[in-house]
């Protein structure tokens, strides 16, 4: 291959180094924004994998009904596969931070907190101060999100029930050392717990032997081999449920150890009772003797005379004496202490049973959703684009061409400088491409995630082959592009090559028939309009370039508008309630009757409704769920704390005593529809069938809403209420605590809970995505930006001698500006409408694609978020337009004059 045609393809690149440029940077951001937001997904999880095995978190947590002695951890420790064992000690308590009553979670930490020990789990990452060495001393998790305690400070701790805290803690004051992090807790939700206000707010670690408690209230443990393992591979899972199996296996064996061991204690307490009792019984007969004989023998000793009345008395006392209430009372404090020893088990709970780590991985799945349509709608603009440049720089050169045939070139040859111009544009871009996107775009998204979850800077994953794949697909589109325009051209003869194409025949537009419009159109505009709609090629191009644009501006704005659309519909147009307190088995109506007494004078609570509520499954043919039942008896009373709707057209869905209501979520994942039967279950376990009467709208969780009459006339009877619906007077946030206060250290309330809490965690989630949203938008912008440069630059490339001609005419640079600059304007308004119905097409499915289990996010757009998208669009297009004025006012009127031939 010679010299010329290298040196021929450098001057080409230094030449229209413009389009060269236009070129890279479009590969550059389609594979940046291709291999970056799909290895976002697997960075994420690839960060959080590192951490757990940075700091030993534990596999699997172990729980049991009468938790863990020295015995049971030595058993565990002896089972094939388990690797280190740390049995720690919790506690919920209550704490006063700024005069306002919080529940914290209380933890354990080990004596030797080495790095190195593997008993060491759920390491706990430092980041400020020490961990607790002595009595009195703890550690807090740090919490940016809210007013965090610091160094120095002093906690005061209160059990939130009538006990004593010191029953179970040795201290009820500790000072904090140092703040931490743990890889068990890298959400924000730390859970609900019976005290306090039923919502946990701080996590707190102190040592060991500040608990008072006989067992171990859960055990942490590792498995051999599980760290060289993806944590959410299915070979992880697969070898920690083996391991989990086989401690499982040994677990009623243990459990049966236990029964022996307390069943022992049991009846040497009942014996000890009864020998106590005894004892009281002799000292009450001879107490009572004493007192009789010595009525009448006034100021004598009478115990020589009472000595033989005392063992007759003391066996008929023994007789009469029912000591079968030693025993009731001793089996009633066992059960308290205890519950039923039947009912006694251990249960193994892997990482994807603990909220945390599911909550993260549903994150980055949600990641890897969007990652599958946004990255490609994204490559396909940029080749598209790319296509359009390649193409129109073959057909520029048809005389270069025409002139290397004729000189003697292969095809091969002179194909090879397009191809090569090609090659070299689109592998730089993409190289750039790869290496911006693979660092940018995971660390923007990773840390917009870090918002609502804690945890160290990122961990890159290996991206070879996604790299390999983003770069050779558009180096692909590229050359491909070159080549099919160098074959179409080197198909001609050298002499017809030399000579430039003939344009294209002028004919009428659909426009000019319509004539009392046509007639009234001024020059310029009715060569912009024929223009337009002559170049078909190029109308089609532009158009679809600024379309995929906005439509990708337009389905990450309404991205976050759907998560806003949820918080807005779910907790302020259909649910109206506040807080749901639960009741515990064992109320009585007496109890019942005084909880509404109670909250009827309660000036913190608005209004309140009695009612049942329970989950468990529901089936159909398709699918099962687990959805929570709502028994409804007062159905007006019912529509103030539930508006039952078609989220379409807002019409209202009546619960009738003839069918089921259930939510649009539910109906989808069953693939049921109005008038279907599906089968429901009673709050006895006992299942039916039942007609759907309605499908209501609603975004969190899946419900089955039931009247009192068709649950009697399914199962035969009517539940009795287990809860309280609450509408909280004032600022709920401000009540949480007076509520727990008030109402959780009731014997016969088993938990408060409160619906902000739902309401702060998609706020969070709204804040984390915004950020990913802008990462999205501004994506998009810079493609739109490149598009219509390149576009506009080729147009003007194309049309150089007619512009020239023009400016010969007299045209001033403004209208020679305008006369270019209309017709960008116009592409750019055509593709912004197709781009809104684009991207609302691409908005909902990407919202049906992330939708998670019984959450169905809205699906409306805001009308401002079709406005932004489409300003921006227009505001890049006057952008480009203006950058590309300079190039009109340079270009030179001897354009025009130069022969054709």
């Amino acid at each position: 291959m010679g010299k010329s045609v290298w040196k021929d393809l450098f001057r080409e690149i230094k030449r229209t180094f413009g389009r060269f440029i236009a070129i890279f940077a479009i590969v550059a951001i389609g594979v940046a924004f291709f291999a970056g937001v799909t290895a976002s997904s697997n960075d994420m999880k690839n960060s959080t994998d590192n951490y757990y095995d940075d700091y030993n978190m534990s596999d699997l947590r172990l729980l049991s009904s009468i938790g863990f002695n020295e015995d049971d951890i030595k058993a565990i420790r002896a089972v094939d596969g388990v690797k280190g064992v740390y049995p720690a000690y919790s506690q919920d308590a209550v704490i006063r931070k700024d005069s306002i009553e919080t529940a914290v979670h209380i933890m354990s930490v080990p004596d030797n907190t080495d790095r190195n020990n593997e008993n060491y789990i759920n390491q706990l990452r430092i980041k400020e101060g020490r961990l607790p060495e002595n009595s009195g001393e703890c550690v807090v998790r740090y919490e940016d999100t809210k007013d965090n305690f610091s160094i120095g400070d002093t906690i005061k701790l209160s059990s939130g029930t009538q006990d004593d805290i010191n029953d179970s803690l040795k201290d009820s004051e500790y000072t904090v050392v140092g703040t931490v992090y743990t890889p068990y807790y890298v959400s924000y939700d730390l859970g609900t717990t019976n005290v306090g206000s039923g919502r946990i707010n701080y996590l707190m670690y102190i040592t060991e032997d500040e608990f008072m408690s006989d067992y171990f209230n859960e055990v942490f443990a590792t498995v051999d081999g599980a760290k060289e393992l993806d944590t959410y591979g299915t070979e992880y899972k697969d070898l920690v449920k083996e391991t989990a199996d086989r401690i499982d296996n040994i677990s009623q064996s243990r459990i049966n150890v236990r029964k022996d061991d307390i069943q022992d204690v049991y009846e040497d307490s009942v014996n000890e009772a009864k020998e106590a009792a005894k004892a009281a019984i002799y000292d009450h007969v001879v107490e009572s003797l004493t007192e009789q004989y010595s009525n009448y023998f006034v100021g004598m000793d009478v115990s020589a005379i009472i000595e033989p009345y005392i063992q007759p008395a003391y066996e008929k006392a023994l007789a009469d004496y029912d000591f079968s209430s030693i025993e009731t009372q001793a089996k009633e404090d066992f059960e308290s202490k205890y519950g039923d020893s039947d009912d006694w088990k251990w249960y193994e709970l892997t990482r994807q049973e603990q909220y945390s780590f599911k909550d993260y991985e549903s994150s980055a799945d949600r990641m890897k959703a969007i990652a599958t349509v946004f990255p490609i709608f994204f490559i396909v603009v940029s080749a598209l684009v790319c296509l359009t440049t390649m193409t129109r720089m073959v057909a520029e050169e048809r005389g270069l061409i025409g002139t290397y045939k004729a000189l003697g070139y292969s095809k091969k040859v002179i194909a090879f400088k397009y191809i090569a111009y090609a090659l070299i544009a689109s592998v730089t871009g993409g190289i750039a491409g790869c290496i911006i996107g693979l660092k940018l775009f995971p660390l923007v998204i990773y840390n917009s995630w870090n918002i609502i979850y804690q945890l160290p800077p990122i961990v890159y994953d290996s991206h070879i082959f996604l790299s390999i794949i983003a770069i050779t697909t558009m180096v692909l589109v590229t050359v491909i592009a070159a080549l099919f325009s160098c074959y179409s051209e080197l198909e001609e003869v050298p002499s017809e090559l030399m000579r430039p194409k003939a344009p294209k025949s002028g004919k009428k537009i659909l426009l000019e028939h319509i004539t009392f419009i046509w007639k009234h159109m001024s020059f310029t505009m009715k060569v912009t309009m024929r223009n337009l709609f002559l170049y078909k090629k190029r109308f089609l191009m532009t158009v679809v370039g600024i379309a995929g644009c906005t439509a990708l501006m337009t389905a990450g704005f309404g991205i976050k508008n759907s998560i806003e659309c949820l918080i807005h519909n779910q907790y302020g147009e259909l649910i109206h309630y506040d807080s749901v307190a639960t009741f515990t088995d064992g109320i009585t109506q007496e109890d019942m009757d005084t909880l509404e007494s109670d909250m009827s004078a309660d000036v913190h609570i608005d209004d309140f409704l009695l009612n049942c509520g329970y989950s468990d499954d529901v089936k159909s043919s398709e699918d099962t769920q687990t959805a929570e039942y709502v028994i409804v008896d007062d159905k007006n009373a019912f529509k103030d704390y539930v508006t039952l709707r078609t989220r379409r057209k807002h019409n209202d869905v009546a619960l009738g005593d003839s069918g089921v209501v259930i939510t649009e979520k539910l109906s989808k994942d069953l693939g049921v529809k109005k008038g279907d039967k599906i089968t429901v279950t009673s709050s006895a376990g006992k299942q039916t069938e039942a007609v759907v009467s309605g499908i209501t709208e609603m975004y969190v969780n899946h419900y089955v809403y039931i009247s009192t009459e068709y649950y009697n006339e399914l199962f035969g009877n009517v539940p009795d209420n287990n809860r309280v619906l609450i509408k909280i007077n004032g600022d709920v946030s401000e009540t949480e605590s007076y509520m727990g206060d008030e109402y959780l250290t009731r014997d016969y309330i088993k938990g408060v809970s409160f619906l902000n809490a739902n309401v702060t965690r998609f706020e969070n989630m709204i804040q984390s995505l915004d950020l990913v949203t802008w990462v999205l938008i501004i994506s998009a912008g810079l493609l739109a930006f490149v598009v219509l440069y390149n576009l506009t630059n080729v147009n003007i490339s194309e049309r150089r001698r007619e512009i020239a001609t023009i400016k010969v005419l007299g045209f001033f640079d403004p209208e020679v500006g305008m006369y270019v600059y209309r017709e960008n304007i116009f592409l750019t308004l055509i593709g912004g409408v197709f781009g809104l119905l684009l991207g609302r097409l691409l908005h909902i499915y990407i919202m049906l694609t992330v939708e998670m289990d019984a959450i169905m996010f809205g699906y409306a757009i805001k009308p401002t978020t079709y406005i932004y998208s489409y300003l921006i669009t227009l505001i890049f297009s006057v952008v480009v337009n203006l950058a590309m004025y300079g190039k009109l006012k340079k270009l030179p009127m001897v354009e025009s004059l130069k022969s054709v031939e």
